[in-house]
């Protein structure tokens, strides 16, 4: 593909990051790819990232976005892309993956009072540790919302919202529209 020399953050994330990394993930659950090789690709996925972090932030929304994984989830990526996407937008962003236990999260849910906590979710052998995590959540009040590729079959999850696998522009939208709604 052919990219403009000013590609967005959002356009690098959607169209060219996100796509690289799950043929990556393929290639390597397919036994095409040795574990070495994927965490190379991973820590540099990550660098760029780290990269991006480093531009100019929006001036601050006031609001806060939590990032959580289920325990056992140890993907981490997403949720860097997430954390650099938000800050850059100007929302404050606490990035508690991978895999933070349900008390870590629950606390700090207790004590920085978050607009939103987004949970992130890969394998499907994680939706029952993600859904225990979600009913610790709902006491406070807080808007969730699940995404990830463990969520491409279906919504398994009642009264959250569940987004399988945005772009960050559908996931922004979303998040700008729960926000808003909640300060009503």
């Amino acid at each position: 593909p052919v990219f403009p020399k000013q590609l967005s953050v959002t356009k690098f994330y959607d169209d060219v990051l996100r796509p690289a990394m799950y043929q990556i993930g393929g290639l390597w659950d397919a036994d095409k790819l040795d574990v070495g090789d994927e965490h190379i690709a991973s820590n540099t996925a990550m660098h760029l990232i780290e990269k991006i972090g480093t531009k100019p932030k929006a001036k601050s929304k006031g609001k806060t976005i939590l990032i959580c994984t289920p325990d056992g989830e140890y993907h981490a990526i997403p949720c860097f892309m997430m954390e650099t996407y938000f800050s850059l937008n100007g929302y404050d962003v606490i990035n508690l993956a991978p895999s933070a236990p349900s008390s870590s999260i629950i606390r700090h849910i207790a004590e920085k009072k978050p607009d939103l906590t987004l949970i992130s979710v890969t394998l499907k052998d994680h939706i029952k540790a993600c859904d225990r995590l979600i009913k610790n959540l709902k006491k406070f009040k807080v808007p969730i919302v699940i995404g990830g590729q463990a969520l491409q079959d279906g919504n398994p999850f009642h009264d959250v919202m569940v987004m399988d696998t945005p772009s960050l522009s559908e996931l922004s939208n979303t998040i700008k529209r729960i926000i808003k709604k909640n300060d009503t």
